[in-house]
């Protein structure tokens, strides 16, 4: 069932998000929040790159814990929306790898 299917989805994005150091994900008010551990290993000088193609629905706040918040559009039908949130969230944190620094990841682990 699509219930089933949707927390099996949200299951898989919590263990993406924890691979990525954030520390929380949020999705409310036509937006989704990806907020990062204070000593995640990002790369700064990939971010600028990594927004680029999102243009002004994806914004990048360094102050604080570091986090992004990307802008969606809802259609108003409970169900579209709820697939689209899903599938907006696993596809940024799948391109959200390329902004870790290779040399560093694994370091929260003693590595």
């Amino acid at each position: 069932p699509t219930s089933v299917e949707n927390l099996l989805r949200i299951s898989l994005i919590r263990v993406a998000a924890h691979r990525l150091y954030m520390t929380e994900l949020k999705g409310k008010n036509e937006r989704i929040i990806f907020t990062f551990r204070p000593d995640a290993p990002i790369a700064p000088e990939r971010i600028p790159g990594f927004l680029k193609p999102y243009g002004d629905r994806l914004r990048f706040t360094a102050y604080g814990n570091p986090f992004f918040t990307y802008k969606y559009k809802k259609c108003n039908v409970i169900e579209k929306d709820a697939q689209n949130l899903l599938s907006d969230t696993e596809q940024l944190l799948v391109a959200m790898e390329v902004l870790l620094d290779e040399n560093h990841v694994g370091d929260k682990f003693g590595c």
